[in-house]
């Protein structure tokens, strides 16, 4: 059987009674998903903070916009 998002190979798994397929080519997991817009506009990461803030009516702590991640040194 073929992938039907790009025709490569699928590979099946199964635990117990469960089984699913998947494609190592393009990573399709045999979920339809659809992520074109609905307007047509792309939407950056601070537009679409700034309206699930809008619709939630708060605000992000002072000094959390952002998640901060440390970085491990190389020579630890």
């Amino acid at each position: 059987m073929s992938c039907p998002r790009c025709g490569g190979s699928l590979v099946f798994y199964q635990l117990g009674d469960a089984e699913t397929e998947a494609c190592q080519d393009c990573i399709y997991v045999g979920i339809a998903v659809d992520h074109t817009s609905n307007d047509g506009r792309p939407e950056s990461w601070d537009e679409a903070l700034a309206r699930f803030y809008e619709e939630h009516g708060t605000t992000p702590e002072r000094g959390k916009e952002f998640p901060v991640f440390e970085t491990a040194d190389a020579s630890d």
